[in-house]
């Protein structure tokens, strides 16, 4: 703790006296603190927006232009500034984030001369600072008080209100909250009487934190008695810290709780709570729902002259409490119409909890204020619950049968139960289909119903078939009733529908023709987002052509959940398409597997295309070759791309050709006696060449071949006549190319004009 210095500045000189300074004052400060000498409050430091003013008072040898530094926890300087004449106080701030929390901060100034001479203040003022307040903040809005602040009364005092006796025992009254610390003071109001509460440093945690700490005061006879009666006497409360800081300002006191406080008069008699109000024999500390069966309970409330007038009104309220979940209340009221008269109000049915607690009371209202209370009544309630539920329905304008693809955001089921009470909840289930989708459990709304979304996945997975749907009324965490079935037709995605999504190949244009002349590469398949698309689904995706084996492109494949956002594509083996014939019909086949087993399958509409091959196309009239004798076995390459191969005998390229008066083969020609192969650097769909023989009779042939080395042809070579010549022309067979072709001859012969289509 700060003391006042006793001694006065001793002058030696003007800018050399011995400076004995004061300790600083923190403006706004709360004093006094224990175990500090002042607090800082969230106020006047975090919202404040130059943090915390502190004030320096002028010390004896104030001169003009002293410099004068605040100095924190041992860090010099934090704030600085200079005096302005002899017996000025110069202000500074503390910025924000320095001051540590739950910590004795340490504040001192250091006064420095133009001479250099230089002095601090001493003791350091000790400063307290709480970051958090207590009860932290509100975390629900818009209700009625601090949703952390607790405030807890005995049960008794709740259900049966306090009379003469009760508040001569003492009413115990508890506080919960966070971040509770020594030397909290707690403002309990009591109907307007105060009662306050310190925490001491036994009770709050070593450490605050958001655990609720609980502390209690017990209220006396004499508070209830300066307070007075009255049906609804609220008890709230409020806390400060010991530096100033209270809970949230936007909400600074609790939920306030209401009791009916009588000490000057009697509380009126409690209700009789009844399965059958004409049983003499009912024990009314039992509630038995096989008794009560679908009935209402029956509330008997005895109004006599001369406690009761005409127009008075009987206002029961009732509640069951059950062993979880929420508290169900129910209010009713009735018209004093006849005196004396017992008066039967009746609570719903679905109202009464089994294995709950019920309690009900009455208000005597008169003018529209109470007059008086009853005490409780309070029963058990045991057996079984008879409550009886409708089955879901399909919420209009959906009704059965439903299309699948006609409902791609998916369709509402509604559940409704009119008797509901606060807090029950609905539970939708799938009949007899393990591993179906769970449903979430949802409140009944005001309307006491509850909205179940089928999404469009549901839909796609259950098409062809009839689901049925349950749901259970849950109350307190516990299922109480159980409704018939509702039955749903889906009809099944027929094959082929044509709002389904129609695959492509992306090269064909949007034509039916692939033409492989116009792409180097494999094609691509291609199918965009279709109806009903979810992640995991399974797609296979074929490529079928007569007389070929298919070409899978997908076999079974989860959808993806990127696929499920921008479709499906695909490379297409050009080597598979390479080897179709010309011409050749493929068919691009996709079949989805929107539900788990096969009944769930469905073929998308299928698209047909027509192939067109690349084939190798040329001439070759030799005569941009030199003569040449060709070794057998030996490859020679043509200009046209065509490589020649001696198969042996006389293989030769000749210029004259001879004899000369041939000249209508060209300036050189191919003479051979024996045999050559011709082979092409890819397939063709015809050869054409000439042949010239100038023997009596020929007796060559030519042999076509395909892939693989595979014989698709063979011709015997004409006799043309002596010195004649004539063309040799041969088409590739349906689903071939001609890869090279053979000559062989006994006979002398020249060829040329060789054609490749």
């Amino acid at each position: 703790m700060t003391t006042e210095p006793i001694n006065p500045p001793v002058a030696t000189s003007a800018d050399n006296t011995v400076l004995v300074l004061y300790p600083p004052d923190v403006l706004e400060s709360t004093k006094p603190v224990v175990n500090g000498d002042c607090g800082v409050s969230i106020r006047i430091y975090d919202l404040s927006p130059m943090g915390a003013r502190v004030r320096v008072d002028s010390y004896g040898g104030q001169a003009p232009n002293d410099t004068v530094a605040l100095n924190l926890n041992g860090q010099p300087n934090i704030a600085s500034t200079q005096t302005a004449s002899t017996d000025d106080s110069v202000f500074m701030y503390i910025p924000k984030k320095l001051l540590r929390p739950e910590f004795v901060n340490r504040l001192t100034y250091t006064v420095t001369r133009r001479s250099q001479n230089m002095g601090t203040s001493e003791p350091p003022l000790e400063i307290l600072y709480n970051a958090i307040r207590p009860g932290i903040e509100d975390r629900i809005h818009g209700d009625d008080g601090h949703s952390e602040l607790e405030l807890i009364l005995p049960q008794d005092v709740l259900e049966d209100g306090i009379d003469a006796d009760r508040a001569a025992q003492g009413v115990q009254v508890c506080f919960s909250y966070p971040y509770c610390r020594p030397y909290d003071k707690i403002w309990l109001n009591c109907n307007g009487q105060d009662v306050y509460r310190d925490v001491t440093a036994a009770e709050a945690p070593a450490i605050p934190s958001a655990e609720p700490t609980r502390i209690c005061v017990t209220v006396d006879k004499a508070v209830f008695e300066r307070a007075g009666d009255h049906p609804q006497f609220f008890f709230s409360y409020t806390v400060d810290d010991q530096v100033g800081n209270g809970p949230d300002t936007d909400s600074p006191w609790s939920v306030s709780l209401l009791v009916d406080v009588y000490l000057k008069t009697n509380r009126l008699v409690p209700p009789d709570m009844a399965e059958d109000p004409d049983d003499s024999g009912d024990d009314p500390k039992t509630i038995d729902l096989n008794k009560l069966g679908s009935k209402d309970l029956t509330v008997l409330v005895h109004a006599f002259a001369p406690l009761w007038q005409p127009d008075d009104i009987i206002r029961v309220k009732y509640s069951a409490t059950p062993t979880s979940g929420a508290v169900v209340e129910h209010s009713v009221e009735v018209t004093v119409l006849r005196i004396p008269f017992t008066y039967k109000l009746m609570v719903p049915n679905a109202k009464v909890i089994a294995e709950s607690t019920v309690r009900a009371m009455y208000e005597l209202v008169r003018g529209g204020v109470v007059i008086a209370s009853s005490k409780n009544a309070t029963a058990l309630v045991v057996g079984e619950s008879t409550i009886e539920i409708d089955a879901p329905t399909l919420v209009p304008p959906f009704t059965t049968p439903l299309d699948p693809l006609s409902h791609t955001s998916g369709v509402q089921v509604q559940v409704e139960f009119s008797a509901a009470s606060p807090g029950d909840q609905a539970q939708l289930e799938l009949m007899d289909a393990p591993g179906s989708p769970a449903f979430p459990l949802l409140p009944l709304d005001p309307d006491h119903q509850a909205n179940f979304t089928l999404d469009a996945a549901f839909l796609g997975a259950w098409h062809g078939k009839v689901p049925q749907f349950v749901w259970a009324l849950i109350r307190g965490g516990k299922e109480i009733a159980r409704s018939g079935p509702l039955v749903l037709k889906v009809n099944r995605i027929a094959d082929g529908d044509p709002r389904l999504t129609v695959p492509n190949i992306v090269q064909a244009k949007g034509t039916s023709v692939v033409d492989l002349n116009d792409f180097p590469d494999d094609a691509t398949f291609s199918l965009a987002r279709w109806p009903l698309i979810q992640e995991k689904q399974l797609i296979s995706v074929t490529l079928l052509s007569t007389g070929s084996a298919p070409l899978p492109l997908l076999r079974q494949h989860p959808v993806s959940d990127t696929e499920a956002v921008t479709g499906l594509s695909r490379a297409v083996s050009r080597s598979w398409l390479s080897d179709l014939s010309d011409n050749a019909k493929i068919t691009l086949r996709v079949e989805v597997m929107f539900g788990v087993d096969s009944v769930g399958s469905v073929v998308f509409k299928e698209s047909e295309y027509t192939i067109r091959q690349v084939f190798f196309r040329a001439t070759e009239g030799f005569e941009n070759s030199s003569p040449v004798y060709f070794t057998p076995g030996v490859q020679y390459g043509l200009p046209s791309g065509i490589v020649l191969q001696s198969l042996g005998g006389t293989v030769y390229l000749n210029n004259p050709p001879v004899p000369p008066h041939t000249a209508l083969l060209g300036r050189v020609t191919l003479g051979m006696l024996g045999g050559v192969r011709f082979t092409f650097p890819a397939g063709a769909s015809s050869v054409t060449f000439m042949i010239d023989s100038h023997q009596k009779e020929e007796d060559g042939a030519v042999t076509y071949y395909g892939a693989n080395n595979t014989i698709i042809g063979y011709r015997a070579l004409p006799y043309t006549g002596n010195y004649q010549y004539t063309y040799v022309s041969f088409p590739a067979p349906f689903g071939h190319k001609i890869m090279s072709f053979e000559v062989r001859n006994t006979n002398d012969l020249f060829l040329d004009n060789i054609t490749i289509g």
